[in-house]
């Protein structure tokens, strides 16, 4: 049987839905990057702290740069945000060959901006190679955290945003596995939102620390012309149910 196609004809309702829908979506949940490839076109590359230089390395399925000596650096992701209340970012990570004077330092950086940013804040793991290590909030008000120990495989810390203000935003983190005791706190950054990514002190070199399956689940804001087709249909409704 032939349908004439010109008989067919869509409420506007439902037309401002199909539209709004096709061209919006609510939310997605990501693995980011698994580091099968190298592909550091992704990240922005900071040097947060005294200035190292880009120590990226991707080999073996996993991502194991170095930052030698007393320094931080950080590579953000650059497609995505946390912005909304119930984003969230997880990190697989694994301190294999800690510093015994310094110590290294591994887990997630938190940034307003991918360059030069005004806000920053650090949520790692820092070992010495003992059987004890520190969680630490380096830019944030929140203590640090003594975790039991050591590290015997990689271990996940997971943040999300709870909520937030103007210019501040609190976030719930969580570190389990990899044979640490598991730790759930609370954290509060200067900004509303923020830019992630992995980040490492004093991993002197590759394979001193291996990062995997940077993931994040990211709830998307409709764009601009998603409001307005939903608008649009709204009063094609209205102007629908006038004439009737």
């Amino acid at each position: 049987m032939k349908i004439a196609l010109s008989k067919l004809t869509l409420s506007p309702l439902v037309a401002a839905v199909v539209c709004a829908s096709t061209l919006g979506a609510s939310a997605y949940a990501d693995l980011l990057d698994d580091f099968s490839t190298s592909d550091e076109s992704n990240y922005q590359f900071l040097p947060a702290w005294n200035n190292p230089s880009d120590g990226w390395n991707v080999g073996s399925g996993v991502f194991s740069p170095s930052i030698p000596g007393n320094a931080t650096g950080a590579w953000l992701w650059k497609g995505a945000e946390l912005s909304t209340v119930g984003d969230s970012v997880s990190l697989d990570f694994w301190i294999i060959n800690a510093d015994p004077g310094l110590g290294t330092a591994a887990g997630l950086y938190f940034a307003n901006t991918l360059t030069s940013p005004t806000a920053a804040a650090e949520i790692s793991l820092l070992a010495w190679g003992g059987s004890s290590s520190t969680l630490q909030f380096n830019g944030s008000d929140t203590p640090s955290q003594s975790v039991s120990g050591p590290q015997t495989g990689l271990s996940t810390l997971t943040v999300t945003l709870t909520g937030q203000t103007a210019d501040s935003s609190t976030y719930s983190v969580n570190l389990a596995g990899g044979g640490l005791g598991d730790y759930n706190g609370t954290f509060t950054f200067g900004a509303s939102s923020a830019y992630f990514g992995p980040s490492l002190y004093d991993g002197n070199n590759p394979g001193d620390v291996i990062y995997d399956n940077l993931t994040a689940n990211i709830q998307d804001v409709p764009e601009p012309s998603v409001l307005a087709v939903a608008g649009l249909g709204g009063l094609s409704l209205l102007l629908f149910r006038r004439r009737k």
